[in-house]
């Protein structure tokens, strides 16, 4: 979890927002869209591992953004990005709901759980934290 600005919560929620915060994230459109919030928008992301294709689920802003993704032959689930409000800004929670789809994967998303719980994943950006203006909040 993250307190935000509601603005920048935001827009950390989106697959073009992730690049600043994702090492090496980089997400393809196969059909461009201004709005990547947009319920039924897809998009593919890479790494040397592997393969990702993200759909927009549904959307409540300024609530939360649920995703589905598959990685074909390791796992599959949902992310959901979800913002409450503060009197600071907001809070982010990400909740990942992730199947694996082999013994492999089983282990690797173990590892995943495991490394959340102590926080070693990435997360959002430390430049989220600093103080709202009240007419972003």
């Amino acid at each position: 979890m993250v307190r935000a600005c509601a603005s920048a919560a935001r827009e950390v929620a989106t697959a073009r927002g992730e690049r600043d915060w994702v090492p090496g994230r980089e997400p393809v459109f196969p059909v461009e869209t201004p709005d990547d919030t947009a319920p039924g928008t897809v998009w593919l992301t890479s790494t040397d591992e592997e393969d990702t294709t993200w759909l927009v689920a549904s959307r409540d802003f300024p609530r939360s953004v649920p995703y589905a993704r598959l990685t074909p032959g390791v796992r599959a689930g949902t992310v959901t990005v979800a913002l409450a409000a503060t009197d600071a800004g907001s809070e982010v929670t990400v909740t990942y709901d992730m199947t694996p789809l082999t013994p492999e994967a089983a282990e690797a998303l173990d590892a995943f759980a495991f490394a959340a719980d102590y926080g070693r994943n990435p997360s959002p950006p430390t430049w989220l934290e600093r103080p709202c203006p009240s007419t972003f909040r």
